[in-house]
């Protein structure tokens, strides 16, 4: 069973990445390398727990179900047989129970597949192009995205007493990636994801006269791309080549370096939904094909 792996892998974890998958947040000063090692062991135990937690809930509707199936057998087999019938009926109620309570205690050891699927490949691919021993700095908050810290707004739509629909709109603001760093060729690079969550809490009257509840999650997710790049080694290539940046484009030009940053905005209705690390590489490739060498700007 793939829950032993996970326990397997959690308890040879070191107590530093322990720590990281206990309190979700932190702030870290490393080289990429140095980055992917510490985390790498998390996201392979993420994976697998994600995996064990799966196939717990396939076993606990199983038994669940053939617990539900036992009592019908028991009040069949309750004149003769019951002495066979009891003891697995007992055993099926118990197993229902220890895989709820194994699978409880893996989901307060998991982690947000943020990690696995979007900081280690960014974090991985941005080291292939810094000189080596360079660090990064990297602010990451992987707690969770409807925490009451990040509640930033909530409104109610009640039209009072035994009227309906009752809307509750929380809105949430989670920027848990903000990322810095100094690229091989002198450029510093800006890479934040924010997240916007909003819960609807509905509660209505269905066409049969029932009060029913349910609740709704929009993400609106951005990404922001910034490359703060040396006059000396890099110039616009034309205005045309900025204009056709997009609206997102935010253009400052300094005594040393022009920054160009660029954001990508779209929305999920899954709010564990993990981000796709090639739209950071898409907006640094805009960034990039924006300019030219400056000792060829004019030619």
């Amino acid at each position: 069973m793939k829950f032993f792996g996970a326990f397997s892998q959690y308890k040879a974890l070191s107590d530093e990445q322990k720590a990281f998958i206990s309190n979700a947040q932190r702030k870290f000063v490393k080289t990429p390398d140095e980055l992917v090692k510490f985390f790498k062991p998390m996201a392979v135990f993420d994976k697998t727990c994600d995996e064990a937690r799966a196939q717990l809930l396939n076993y606990v509707i199983l038994f669940g179900v053939l617990s539900f199936l036992g009592i019908f057998a028991a009040i069949v087999a309750l004149a003769e047989d019951y002495l066979i019938v009891l003891p697995i009926e007992l055993l099926m109620v118990l197993l229902t129970f220890v895989g709820i309570i194994i699978r409880w205690r893996l989901g307060k050891i998991d982690i947000h597949n943020n990690l696995r699927e979007f900081v280690v490949p960014v974090v991985n691919l941005i080291g292939q192009d810094m000189e080596a021993g360079t660090k990064i700095s990297l602010d990451l908050d992987l707690r969770g995205k409807t925490l009451d810290s990040k509640l930033k707004d909530t409104r109610k739509d009640d039209p009072g007493w035994f009227s309906y629909p009752k809307v509750t709109t929380r809105i949430y603001e989670d920027p848990w990636f903000k990322l810095t760093g100094q690229l091989v060729d002198g450029s510093k690079l800006i890479l934040n994801v924010d997240d916007q969550v909003t819960r609807l809490d509905k509660t209505y009257k269905g066409s049969s006269g029932k009060i029913k509840s349910k609740t709704k999650y929009k993400v609106k997710h951005e990404i922001m791309a910034g490359l703060a790049l040396k006059h000396k080694k890099y110039a616009v290539a034309d205005n045309n080549a900025l204009t056709n940046l997009g609206a997102g484009l935010k253009y400052k030009d300094g005594d040393n370096r022009q920054l160009i940053c660029l954001k990508d905005k779209f929305k999920t209705q899954d709010v564990d939904a993990h981000l796709d690390p090639q739209r950071c590489l898409a907006l640094l490739g805009k960034i990039f094909m924006s300019v030219q060498p400056a000792a060829e700007k004019g030619s």
